[in-house]
């Protein structure tokens, strides 16, 4: 059998042949420019962060403020196990468990599995940033650079590990229908929390200071402040103290590896994550329920309308797309009551609160529009071949959406007036106006990219595909909606002129509403064409 590199040669052969095969066709070659410009985009917005932590760790180095340093890596440590979980999508399209299908020896399939963690868009920012931050320290006192480089090159290698246990952890968990539902209310009421805790210590942080304080020392003994304080202990001459802290992290990392290593192990010993005998199938409750009847809908509108609210219901990623906005603005108006801690604008402009909170709802939801068939997976066969016109599906759908969309503008509204203020009728006529034009112009172009370029929701898996023409024309789409809104309701708010927004917003609706009427038109004929498309996406692994 071929040992581990030449096994490792072999697949990186494989896929670059897979590769370049995929790229026949248009749409393919299309993917992969879309790809590219949002790499570039996401690239930008990675150097100008990592330039503001390279410049912070200068400047804290040369103070020689390491706890503050820690602070820098504990927000990289966070951004790099949260974010993939936050935002359910990554553009790296290889599913390393795939490689089981070859014959290959464990370590290689381990050693894989780890190179395809390093490759991960997020853990590639954040090695960058790391990278960063230490040039910053390193430029501030070149004497700590053999410290730098080996605390905080230990450091990616403990977060890496535990983002991937974590991640397969999860896969293994998510497989089941009940545990995800399990998991998905724990995240909530951690969210919720995270919230409360934070009210809590605006408002009465010297009475929890002391509770508080444990578990603050507590915290030196985790990896980001470790790292930190294995570069401060050098540059304060106490090298035992260095050592100490240098084995601390290496500790992390073999435990973390070991841990690895047994559940890629259950991996390669056949367990796969997926479907389990509980998830349906069994001898449940097969009671036909008649059909919903809602007025003023053609029967096959309202029976999409049945099927989507019933799976917004029994699927968690749905909901919480939804519920965490709403959670999120309900955080950030308890922590901005008082007008000493609001943002600038919100101070000299606090009637902007209501429209920003709604403008930031949206840019949550909207992912979910632009691939709306991605929960049908095989269940799209049905909608191609029943006896319906495919636009009262897409009807269906949008109704529903709508609704969310149009439920979460008041849900904010309603937080706001409780906690803070109620807005002035002018600027709930002009945002209620926007968000309406808003969701008529998403709706629109999610009809289009949700045929053209569909994608499966995979069960059991945080991380999901997404197109990269969803992707790249989800952002211009998102860009130029967002400075139209912005653009008009900043100029009505310094002229005082909220109503006539009302009014523009409602002209521009009324053309949204004309170009979503064609748009199905156009939709009832593309999906014609697109259906082997569709059955080759969402009906096959």
């Amino acid at each position: 059998m071929p040992g581990v590199w030449e096994q490792i040669r072999t697949i990186a052969w494989l896929r670059r042949r897979i590769f370049w095969n995929s790229l026949r066709t248009w749409r393919a070659k299309a993917e992969l420019i879309a790809y590219i410009v949002v790499g570039i985009i996401a690239a930008a917005a990675s150097a100008a962060v990592g330039l503001g932590l390279g410049g912070a760790a200068y400047y804290l180095a040369m103070k020689g403020r390491w706890e503050a340093v820690a602070g820098l890596l504990w927000g990289i440590f966070g951004f790099w196990l949260l974010f993939p979980f936050l935002v359910a999508m990554t553009t790296n399209e290889f599913d390393y468990r795939g490689l089981l299908k070859f014959p290959l020896r464990f370590p290689t399939f381990y050693v894989l599995s780890v190179i395809y963690g390093v490759l991960d868009p997020v853990a590639v920012t954040g090695v960058f940033w790391l990278g960063c931050a230490g040039t910053g320290v390193v430029l501030a006192k070149p004497g700590l650079a053999t410290a730098t480089i080996a605390s905080l090159a230990i450091f990616a290698g403990v977060t890496l590990l535990l983002n991937r246990v974590l991640f397969t952890w999860l896969e293994r968990v998510l497989a089941n229908r009940k545990q995800r539902e399990r998991v998905f209310l724990v995240f909530l009421l951690g969210m919720m929390s995270v919230q409360l805790l934070v009210v809590a210590g605006k408002l009465w942080e010297k009475q929890l200071w002391p509770f508080v304080a444990p578990l603050h020392a507590a915290t030196e003994f985790l990896p980001p402040a470790a790292a930190a304080e294995a570069i401060g202990s050098v540059d304060r001459g106490n090298a035992g103290r260095a050592i100490l802290q240098l084995s601390l992290l290496t500790a992390y990392a073999a435990g973390l590896a070991l841990i690895f290593r047994r559940r890629l192990h259950e991996l390669y010993r056949g367990e796969e994550a997926g479907w389990s005998s509980g998830d349906g199938g069994g001898a449940g409750d097969r009671t036909v329920r008649p059909a919903w009847h809602l007025p003023g809908l053609r029967g096959s509108v309202a029976a999409v309308v049945e099927k989507e609210v019933k799976y917004f219901f029994r699927n968690g990623p749905i909901a919480l797309q939804v519920i965490v906005p709403a959670f999120m603005i309900g955080f950030f108006a308890l922590v901005w009551r008082g007008e000493v801690e609001r943002p600038g604008f919100l101070k000299q402009s606090p009637e902007l609160m209501f429209p920003s909170a709604v403008a930031y709802a949206l840019l949550i939801l909207t992912p979910m529009i632009q691939n709306s068939f991605a929960y049908d997976a095989r269940g799209v066969q049905t909608l191609l071949l029943a006896p319906v016109k495919f636009r009262d599906v897409l009807e269906g759908k949008n109704l529903v959406q709508g609704a969310l969309i149009a439920g979460e503008g008041l849900l904010i509204w309603t937080m706001l007036s409780l906690t803070m203020q109620v807005p002035a009728a002018a600027t709930t006529a002009a945002t209620l106006a926007a968000l309406a034009f808003a969701g008529m112009v998403y709706v629109t172009t999610g009809n289009l990219l949700s045929l053209k370029y569909p994608r499966r929701f995979a069960f059991g898996q945080f991380q999901q595909r997404q197109s990269g023409m969803s992707i790249l024309v989800g952002l211009v789409v998102q860009v130029v909606v967002m400075a139209v809104l912005g653009g008009v309701m900043f100029a009505a708010n310094r002229l005082g002129a909220m109503w006539h927004a009302a009014g523009i917003f409602t002209a521009l609706g009324a053309a949204a509403w004309q170009a979503y009427v064609l748009g199905l038109e156009h939709c009832e004929k593309l999906a014609e064409g697109q259906r082997e498309a569709l059955l080759m996406e969402l009906c096959t692994k």
